[in-house]
Parts: C-alpha cells; structure tokens; sequence
C-alpha cells in the first residue's frame, strides 16, 4: 500500500520514553500513511523509527537550553549550526519556545537568520506560538503583525521556514495565525510574484489551509 497520503498527525517527543511508539508508527504505515512530521526536544532518538519508514518526512529539533536564549544572531546561528551538525537528520531546527513577548525582536532574530541557515542548508522553525501566547489579535495585533513579517521575509526569500504553532484549542490561533500568513502572502506577492508560486513547507501550508476554510 502506498504511503504518499500524509497523515494529519504528527509526534512532539519530549525525552526517552517511548512505549508502545514502533507499534504505532507500523499502525499507521500499515493503513498507507504517514507522519507529517516529528518533533524532538533534547532526546532526538525518536526520529530513528519514523525516518526508517518515511525518509522524507519532516523533523524538528529543539533544545530547552535555547528558550530563554537572546537576540545574538551569531549566537543563535553558531548554535544552531553546531546542533545540525551533530543531528544531520534533522531538517528543521526551532529557537525559542512559547517566547510571550519581544515580538517584533523575535522577528527580527528570525529574519536574520533566514539566509545564514539557508547557506547552511539548515531549515528554521519560528515563533512556536500556543494558545494565549500570543493573545488573541482582537486583544492585540502587535504579535500577528510580527509573525505576518517575518513569514512575509520567508515567503519573498523562498528560505526553508516552518511556522509552528501549538494549538490546545480547536478553531483557536490555527485559524487566526493562518489568515495573518495569508495576508502575508497578498503583500509578498505584490513585492515577489515570482517567489510566491513556489511550494511552502508542510506546517506552512496548514497554516494556509486554516486561513482559507476559515475565510
């Protein structure tokens, strides 16, 4: 059975412990689907099992150490690059963590990033926005403008960029970060038409999505 189909389900592993995870993993093989991706965060042995099924699939590194990091960008990259170093599996690494503040230097770090790591060959997850972090834009627009701009750098750059998000709601800050990515896209597409046609990364394009059934 093939499996081209990518599942709506992905894995966000914190340490070792993993019972019962090969079982599931054959599961949804077994049912002709796939992760959409796997995040790791300090421990990042449970990519082996996934990537041994879906070699394609996406993978996210994170470490605690870096969530209360600064706004350095030598600092940030040197990091990150000596992390993807020794994890060369990881496709994407994330900074910062559910940071609730700093929006607009937090885009900054990010959007200098961008063309570092992309000479690297390394990808970039940013923001890793929950619910309440930020607060809903009706209560303040400041933090979606700052996401909306450096997703805007990402799109007009054509870097290799995830947006994560952690949703704990249903029809929560999906929805309201993807119509802001979406009127990213409008703008960047004024600036770039070019670079707006190219595909988007997996987290990306739900975002996207969210927007859209929403819209």
């Amino acid at each position: 059975m093939s499996n081209t189909i990518v599942s709506k389900a992905a894995i966000h592993c914190v340490g070792p412990k993993r019972d019962g995870y090969g079982p599931f993993l054959q599961a949804i093989h077994a049912a002709g689907r796939r992760l959409a991706l796997v995040k790791v965060r300090d421990d990042f042995g449970a990519i082996d099992e996934p990537l041994g099924l879906w070699p394609e699939m996406i993978t996210i590194g994170a470490k605690t150490e870096w969530d209360d990091a600064g706004y350095d960008v030598d600092v940030a990259y040197q990091r990150i690059v000596q992390a993807a170093a020794l994890n060369p599996r990881i496709t994407h690494w994330e900074y910062f963590n559910e940071r609730n503040g700093d929006w607009a230097q937090q885009a900054d770090l990010y959007i200098a990033l961008m063309p570092r790591l992309a000479q690297a060959g390394i990808g970039l997850g940013m923001f890793s926005a929950a619910s309440g972090t930020p607060q809903y834009p009706e209560i303040d627009p400041v933090p979606y403008a700052e996401i909306a701009r450096a997703c805007r750098a990402a799109i007009i750059g054509g870097y290799d960029v995830i947006l994560c998000l952690h949703e704990y709601q249903p029809g929560g800050l999906i929805q309201r970060l993807g119509r802001a990515v979406k009127t990213a896209l409008v703008s960047a597409r004024d600036k770039n038409r070019s670079r707006v046609g190219e595909p988007l990364t997996a987290v990306f394009r739900a975002a996207l999505l969210g927007a859209q059934t929403a819209s």
